[in-house]
């Protein structure tokens, strides 16, 4: 839709919310969620061809924070 109209897209990543909210308990558990707003990315003069590369960068965007905090977790485990 925002090729379509032309809206700017602002990708937001969510970390943390899964430690918070097991899908396997009904307990919501202490913990901190983080919510990363990210730079603007405007689409005014992209075409209907640009799609597949603009949502594969708009994919790796939202993933860099979420694949960081679990490379981070992963190391920490694999240290203790």
């Amino acid at each position: 839709m925002a090729l379509q109209f032309g809206t700017p897209i602002i990708p937001v990543s969510i970390v943390g919310a899964f430690e918070f909210n097991k899908k396997t308990s009904w307990l919501i558990r202490p913990g901190t969620v983080t919510v990363y707003l990210h730079d603007v990315i405007e689409t005014k003069d992209l075409r209907k061809e640009d799609f597949p590369a603009l949502r594969d960068r708009i994919h790796a965007i939202i993933a860099g924070p979420i694949d960081e905090t679990a490379a981070s977790a992963l190391k920490s485990k694999s240290a203790a």
